[in-house]
């Protein structure tokens, strides 16, 4: 992204939300005619920045100013469903990665925060429901044995899913994978558009609809099972799974790097804006895009590519 002046222009993160949706965020008022923004601001080095006033920001609604009713920096609980690939491409070096993974979000997880795991082979399942217990998750991620192809694209449907049986309102998904959609299904499919491709789609249509973040943490460790042209890492899968929900993806390659990544998603998380502004569009069914502008500051900014106002 570009920066011209003391201006950072983003695309922003934007979903309509209930009322209860604000009370978790004290500033918030809780209102039903809002847009909520998720707005992680970084400067040139990378870092976080905080300490900025609601002044600072400045919101358009597919190119038309908006204005921001309501404005927090402040932390909120947090639900996190963490959606691990067990798949056979996932034996060995790959797992170990993400149990690694997993158990860092744990120690880096708030008082109030949850975390629910569910795994993902030929099949999307549920390795252990909303809990704060490190211990509770490492003992049921021992009994994983990675097996099967990737159903990638499923695991985030049901992450989605999964999220609406949360007691918070303020949600993320990580995805910890070596990011390959693949089914056994597809070696013999002949249609003109790959199944793998209809299942993508299908998976950013449910995204457009949630205010869920999604971060992924791409595992490029060799495999211990010799990859095959269908089981090789595919970080591209996990960026277009990110990028428009104003997450990010963290590829990590030696056992040093995972810790650094999973508090890299966990910080993020804790360091971002919620705006809300009224919507020009309510309820009528299309995608709206959102951008946000940052003055006074040699920043960018990372968020949502807009929202979908379902009916």
């Amino acid at each position: 992204m570009t920066r011209q002046g003391a201006t950072a222009a983003v695309v922003a993160a934007a979903f309509l939300v209930p009322a209860q949706a604000l009370q978790n965020t004290a500033p918030f008022r809780a209102r039903t005619d809002l847009v909520a923004l998720n707005v992680t601001v970084l400067d040139e080095h990378d870092q976080f920045v905080g300490g900025l006033s609601r002044d600072a920001f400045a919101v358009t609604e597919d190119g038309v100013p908006r204005s921001i009713e309501q404005f927090t920096s402040d932390p909120a609980a947090l639900s996190m469903v963490l959606a691990v690939d067990a798949s056979e491409s996932m034996t060995g070096q790959r797992f170990a990665f993400a149990r690694q993974a997993v158990l860092k979000f744990f120690e880096r997880q708030g008082r109030d925060d949850e975390i629910a795991l569910i795994g993902f082979n030929d099949s999307v399942f549920s390795i252990a429901p909303w809990t704060k217990s490190a211990a509770l998750a490492e003992t049921a991620l021992e009994r994983i044995r990675p097996v099967g192809t990737t159903s990638l694209y499923g695991a985030v449907v049901e992450a989605v899913a999964a999220l609406r049986d949360s007691r918070l309102k303020r949600q993320a998904v990580v995805v910890i994978s070596d990011g390959n959609d693949f089914r056994l299904s597809d070696v013999s499919n002949r249609a003109s558009v790959p199944p793998s491709q209809l299942r993508q789609m299908l998976a950013l249509q449910q995204l457009e609809r949630t205010e869920a973040l999604v971060y992924a943490i791409g595992i490029d460790a060799p495999s211990d099972t010799g990859a095959t042209p269908d089981k090789t890492f595919d970080g591209n899968a996990l960026r277009k799974l990110t990028e428009p929900t104003g997450g990010f993806s963290i590829v990590v390659r030696a056992p040093g790097d995972v810790p650094a990544a999973a508090a890299r998603i966990a910080d993020e998380l804790r360091h971002q804006y919620l705006i809300g502004f009224a919507p020009a569009h309510v309820m009528d069914g299309k995608f709206h895009h959102v951008k946000v502008k940052v003055a006074g500051c040699k920043c960018r900014v990372r968020a949502r590519a807009g929202f979908s106002a379902a009916r």
